[in-house]
């Protein structure tokens, strides 16, 4: 990701991340989501918003966001859109590919956070 050029291809990166992510650990989030492991969930979701924070700094420095998107609203933006609830959904519950989830993933990261993107 450090490498890409493009803030599109830095955020098609940060999607295949995710979809490789839940290929490995994919069939383990509906445990993490009962509250007997909520603790646990808990500190995962700290932990994503620290790395969704730290994308959203290196978007803002090394490309640029939408006119009027602080860093702080684009951490927000991607910690909601890299939910592991949004990948049970769509991969498990809606039968989508992984692949399909990433593509998805990435087209609507881009168009949420990046200038020239459809609104």
């Amino acid at each position: 990701m450090r490498e890409a050029t493009d803030a599109r291809r830095f955020l098609a990166l940060y999607a295949r991340l995710g979809r490789e992510m839940y290929a490995r650990a994919g069939a383990l989030l509906p445990i993490l989501l009962e509250p007997a492991a909520r603790d646990f969930a808990d500190r995962i979701e700290r932990e994503r918003l620290k790395g969704t924070t730290m994308i959203a700094a290196i978007l803002v420095e090394r490309f640029a966001l939408r006119p009027g998107l602080s860093a702080s609203d684009a951490a927000d933006v991607l910690w909601t859109l890299t939910a592991p609830e949004l990948q049970v959904r769509l991969v498990r519950r809606r039968g989508w590919s992984l692949q399909r989830y990433e593509a998805w993933l990435a087209t609507t990261m881009a168009n949420a956070l990046l200038p020239g993107a459809p609104t």
